[in-house]
């Protein structure tokens, strides 16, 4: 709408915090009420608006990386006890400073995390199937040899 569109988020915000924050458990003793959630009618509470409320911080506090982001696992790369099982180690930044295999424990820096994947992709391209040719006596239209 018109309105919508001369807002200020960060006012907006601003006054949303302070009015929830003033008013929580108010918020949070609200009976169950049916409401529209993802195209359903379904009973939602007070204590439903606080874990969404949580939830909501969760997700600010992941993007904002104000905590640490989980471990992907690192799928396709095997660690030298023969396990798929290497998942990222983070530094302080949030970028990957190598790797760790739950399997056997071992750890690996960048470097030598860069250095098993040649090897492992290296090890792959040598399974690469070879394409037959027809010999010039082989009968191409009955495809036999």
């Amino acid at each position: 709408t018109e309105t919508s569109r001369r807002r200020r988020d960060g006012a907006v915000l601003t006054q949303a915090w302070t009015i929830i924050s003033a008013h929580l458990d108010a918020l949070l003793a609200l009976e169950a009420e049916p409401m529209m959630r993802d195209g359903e009618l379904v009973d939602l509470s007070g204590a439903d608006a606080g874990l969404d409320i949580l939830y909501l911080a969760h997700r600010c506090r992941r993007l904002l990386t104000d905590n640490r982001q989980p471990a992907r696992h690192l799928s396709g790369v095997y660690c030298d006890c023969g396990f798929a099982d290497l998942y990222e180690v983070l530094d302080d930044d949030g970028q990957q400073a190598g790797a760790k295999c739950r399997q056997c424990r071992a750890e690996y820096n960048q470097d030598e995390y860069a250095d098993l994947t040649k090897v492992r992709s290296a090890r792959v391209k040598s399974y690469r199937r070879r394409g037959v040719r027809p010999a010039p006596t082989d009968d191409l239209v009955a495809r036999r040899a």
